[in-house]
């Protein structure tokens, strides 16, 4: 790697993807070909080199910073003309940024602070004008080129603000004309110089061809060792979160080699974290402004489905920061509806709904979607445990979320059994709806036997029931149906082996009927329909006959 001090010219074409995105490709080829068909000359003549380019942008280099202006300003000439005859659709405009500094030649390639500079001068830089640093006005022949101040400018990664400068290209003016008339000249004799003689030529050729043949294998060898070095170099870069030096690498490796999978998974990797690091920190406009910037540099990573879909999500969380919960939970529902093949997509809006607690519903839907899609891939989600545990204690079984269940027998299954048996037929009223889950879904994880007295009985032992619910007209028909007396024999042998059980379960049902019996009597007071309650007072007086009568 070597230094050297360079004039560094950006140029791009105004609003190229705007005008190509909704044309064909051969569209976009034609333009980028009759684009570098009138510039290239002209970069050759001003001893300007093209270090590369990007999508439809040229980076330049110039030993002359006057050059670099002067080549400039004969490109915009030289378009210009060009446009007084094209079609609309056809015309070419551009912008030019130019700063000069000390940079480094690698790989051909060039790498420093002023290429940078160059860069954010051009995203400033208006259609057909051409802009330049202070650097490169003082660098330059002042006496050559009519200038003036543009203004100062604080340009995101300069610490200080910066002085831009512009070429006055003025047609009226007389030292513009002068400019275009002794630059036209000197074209003009550039064009006109004799050629090499043919046997000068012929022999340059030969010892080309000579030095190539013979240099072949070792210049194949150096690029597969440089080839290594700058994967490992990237490789570790990325690991550490030099995000800079990895895209530095990745520039000069993807001219040759973008086609390689190491080179594409690196870019990819590279694109997602600068995108995630400014996600994180909510600045969703330079994410995106970054990602676009990604696809001009590496256009064979678009689309990048991750770094697109981690935008979209900031998004969401911006509204709900903002306290659109609503439009928040639109934003999500609709990203989850466009991502439903999408395993990341679907489990990014669980994670969504899991942290805000938006809606307890959602998450177990999107983590059953997420699953039928990927057997397993839920199991390395953080909050899985707390979510089933979730589902168990607070979740009935009427409530539409069955599709959940697979998920908690495939990864919770022994400890979701253990759990649901201890609590089946468990008096406590806080486990009460964890008791129900354990009748419902026990059968589907053992065959053990289910006893109705002690699991009935045991939810009668909940104050103040609600009488609408499904459970509860489930309990009442157990206790005025047939089966309860055609059980009686062995509900009394059930009732005499836990004497602990029934010791503690009489006087839950004895307070919840307390309850119950003030309840009743206020709704009689207020001329309601007491039958729900009268049932239940009959139910509890039918238990407590048969807890009562255990020795």
């Amino acid at each position: 790697m070597s230094s050297k001090v360079l004039t560094i010219v950006f140029t791009d074409i105004k609003g190229f993807t705007e005008r190509t995105s909704g044309s064909d490709r051969e569209f976009a080829v034609r333009l980028r070909a009759k684009h570098d068909e009138l510039l290239k000359p002209i970069v050759s003549k001003y001893e300007g080199k093209l270090v590369k380019t990007i999508g439809d942008a040229f980076l330049l280099t110039f030993e002359s910073p006057t050059n670099a202006v002067l080549c400039a300003l004969i490109m915009q000439e030289t378009l210009r003309k060009f446009n007084l005859s094209a079609k609309k659709e056809e015309k070419i405009e551009i912008r030019v940024a130019i700063n000069t500094g000390e940079v480094s030649v690698q790989e051909g390639d060039i790498l420093g602070e002023p290429v940078n500079v160059a860069s954010r001068v051009e995203g400033i830089t208006e259609a057909n004008e051409i802009w330049f640093t202070e650097a490169t006005y003082l660098a330059m022949n002042k006496q050559e080129v009519p200038t003036s101040l543009v203004g100062e400018f604080r340009l995101k990664g300069v610490p200080e603000a910066m002085k831009v400068y512009r070429v006055v290209q003025d047609p009226g003016s007389t030292a513009f004309q002068q400019v275009l008339k002794v630059q036209s000249q000197k074209m003009v004799e550039i064009d006109s110089r004799p050629a090499k003689p043919a046997s000068r030529r012929v022999a340059i050729i030969l010892l080309i061809a000579f030095l190539h043949i013979v240099g072949f294998s070792i210049y194949f060898t150096y690029l597969k060792f440089r080839y290594g070095e700058l994967i490992k170099s990237t490789e570790s870069a990325l690991s550490e979160g030099r995000l800079l030096e990895a895209e530095q690498n990745l520039l000069t490796l993807s001219r040759r080699h973008s086609s390689e999978p190491e080179v594409r998974d690196f870019v990819g990797r590279l694109v997602l974290s600068k995108v995630r690091a400014l996600c994180e920190k909510k600045e969703i406009d330079p994410a995106k402004t970054a990602l676009d910037t990604m696809y001009l540099l590496f256009p064979f990573i678009q689309p990048h489905y991750q770094a697109e879909a981690a935008i979209a999500i900031a998004k969401i969380y911006q509204l709900y920061d903002q306290g659109e919960k609503d439009a928040a939970m639109a934003a999500a529902d609709q990203f989850a509806e466009a991502g439903k093949t999408q395993v990341d997509s679907i489990l990014e809006v669980f994670r969504f709904y899991d942290k805000t607690g938006i809606h307890w519903r959602r998450p177990f839907q999107l983590l059953a979607q997420a699953e039928a899609l990927k057997p397993g891939v839920v199991a390395s989600e953080p909050t899985l445990g707390e979510n089933i545990d979730y589902y168990l204690e607070k979740v009935a079984p009427e409530d539409g979320v069955e599709e959940f269940w697979p998920i908690v027998a495939a990864h919770y299954g022994k400890s979701a059994q253990k759990k649901l048996e201890e609590a089946l037929y468990d008096s406590n009223p806080e486990k009460r709806l964890l008791r129900w889950n354990a009748r419902f879904y026990l059968p589907r994880l053992s065959s053990g036997t289910f006893h109705p007295f002690r699991f009935f009985a045991s939810d009668l032992a909940t104050p103040d029931p609600d009488v609408y619910s499904k459970s509860f007209t489930e309990t009442m028909n157990y206790f005025h149906s047939k089966q309860l007396k055609e059980e009686e024999a062995q509900r009394k042998l059930q009732v005499k082996e836990d004497r602990a059980w029934v010791a503690s379960l009489t006087p839950l049902i004895e307070r919840a009927q307390a309850d119950v019996e003030k309840k009743a009597g206020d709704w009689a007071r207020m001329k309601q329909d007491v039958a729900s309650y009268s049932l239940f007072l009959e139910s509890c007086r039918i238990a407590l006959d048969v807890l009562k009568s255990v020795p």
